[in-house]
């Protein structure tokens, strides 16, 4: 039986394979690699940022990661996706579209995986336990992609970004309790 969150994200994975069979190989390639740029800039930076963040804004430890990712995500992402448009409009012709819209399906179903890994890896590191306990419970693909992340870091030997996501919120946390003392 297929799970509902299963299906969301199968439905949605579809979804930017649809979209990627209509931007097609090139700008698909591009707008993947893009993702995956970013995905990583992003990881690598984002406490580093939310460090920087936090000596100007007060806000909750989770909200300040999040934006700090999702400010270093956009950022990467919009300028790749300047640099995409100038490559597809150097390389695609007529003779290679439905090449290149059909390859175009398959980089979008994997584009969109990644988009549903993030979401999952993102309830990973929620301070709300209870959220990522029903995601893992109720999709057995949240499981799969958590499994892929760990073998991925493992076998390229990286440091788990959302380890140093939790370290980061347990050290705001604890110094936000030093100070009500």
């Amino acid at each position: 039986m297929i799970l509902f969150l299963d299906g969301l994200s199968a439905i949605f994975i579809l979804w930017l394979g649809i979209l990627g069979f209509k931007q097609g190989l090139v700008e698909g390639l591009g707008r993947l690699l893009g993702l995956i740029l970013s995905a990583m800039t992003a990881m690598r930076y984002y406490v580093v940022l939310a460090g920087n963040f936090s000596l100007w804004l007060k806000i909750d430890a989770w909200v300040l990661l999040l934006t700090s990712f999702m400010v270093i995500f956009l950022f990467i992402l919009l300028i790749m996706r300047v640099l995409t448009r100038m490559v597809n409009f150097l390389i695609v012709s007529k003779g290679t579209r439905w090449i290149n819209r059909s390859t175009g399906f398959v980089f979008g179903l994997l584009k969109g995986s990644i988009v549903v890994s993030l979401i999952v890896l993102f309830l990973d590191i929620s301070p709300k336990d209870e959220w990522s306990i029903i995601v893992y419970k109720e999709s057995s693909l949240a499981r799969i992609l958590t499994h892929a992340r760990i073998n991925i870091i493992k076998i390229f030997h990286w440091e788990d970004p959302f380890e140093k996501g939790e370290n980061f919120i347990k050290t705001m946390m604890e110094t936000d309790k030093e100070k009500n003392q």
